[in-house]
């Protein structure tokens, strides 16, 4: 009589065998999330023939090849001496290449505190020193600066418009071919839509390309007597600034844990299965070797 155990330790290996090809065929290291390498080096350029200019810096100084930034930033100043000190803002602008979209000044009467806005537009290539320089003009209260990334609408905007063209040359070849004066009619108001859209994506590449070359810069100035001091931060406020950052690491931290969890599930189901699956045949098959021996 053949033994028993033997069919069962056969279903065994061949159960390991399955459970071990589908491991290796749902490997995340397969084929379809490859990336060639050509692909890699398309991605990483934006604009054909992008370099490195002093231009392409970013706020805070990095280089950014290819990209179209709109750069702008905020200064809330005060000065002891405000003709002094509008007069240098002006005169700071000039010299780094820029010009004064708009000022007003306001204040003055019997005796109080005058106040100025400014914003000006310097070029985006002298953008961190312009924010030095100016900063220097009086008591910096608030500062901020900004980077805007149009690249994408920029290209947009610009395969669109090269469209437009070739669409606007295939009419006028069009239009030299057509006898018929109806046809004639229709293409020429089709080209006259195309010329309309041509003029409005011109007009939006050069705004574009306005915003990126100057960056955009507001001051608000403020007449004091005495310049204000910013207040020492007290040992409290930096308990209680460290007890919230704890806070949102402990809320960042569930989160994570959560989504852990959500991830491991099925897996934990699936081969949890096969593992008692696994060990109920093993104590089969024990059981199975001792009742053989016992016999």
């Amino acid at each position: 009589m053949k033994p028993v155990w033997r069919p069962l330790l056969a279903l065994l290996l061949a159960l390991l065998f399955v459970l071990t090809g589908c491991s290796s065929n749902s490997s995340p290291m397969s084929g379809d999330f490859a990336v060639s390498k050509p692909q890699a080096a398309a991605a990483e350029s934006l604009a054909p023939g992008a370099g490195l200019t002093e231009g392409d810096l970013t706020v805070d100084g990095a280089p950014e090849s290819g990209r179209k930034l709109i750069r702008s930033s905020s200064l809330q100043l005060e000065t002891l001496e405000f003709d002094q000190a509008v007069d240098e803002i002006n005169a700071l602008v000039l010299q780094l290449g820029g010009y004064m979209e708009s000022s007003y000044i306001e204040g003055g009467a019997h005796g109080g505190s005058r106040t100025a806005s400014f914003t000006c537009r310097v070029p985006a290539a002298a953008f961190a020193s312009a924010n030095e320089r100016l900063s220097a003009v009086g008591n910096v209260v608030t500062r901020s600066q900004s980077a805007e990334d149009v690249t994408d609408q920029y290209y947009d905007v610009q395969s669109e418009l090269d469209a437009l063209k070739i669409q606007q040359e295939r009419l006028l070849a069009m239009m030299e071919q057509v006898t018929d004066m109806a046809d004639l009619i229709a293409l020429e108001e089709e080209l006259t839509e195309v010329r309309y859209r041509i003029n409005d994506r011109t007009s939006a590449i050069k705004r574009y390309d306005g915003l990126v070359e100057y960056a955009a810069i507001q001051i608000e100035l403020t007449e004091v007597v005495e310049y204000q001091e910013m207040p020492a931060e007290t040992f409290s406020a930096r308990v209680a600034e460290t007890f919230f950052s704890s806070l949102q690491f402990a809320e960042e931290f569930g989160q994570g844990l959560v989504l852990l969890i959500v991830a491991v599930a099925p897996f934990v189901g699936i081969y949890g299965g096969i593992a008692a699956l696994l060990a109920g045949l093993i104590v089969l098959i024990v059981k199975l070797c001792r009742r053989k021996k016992t016999r």
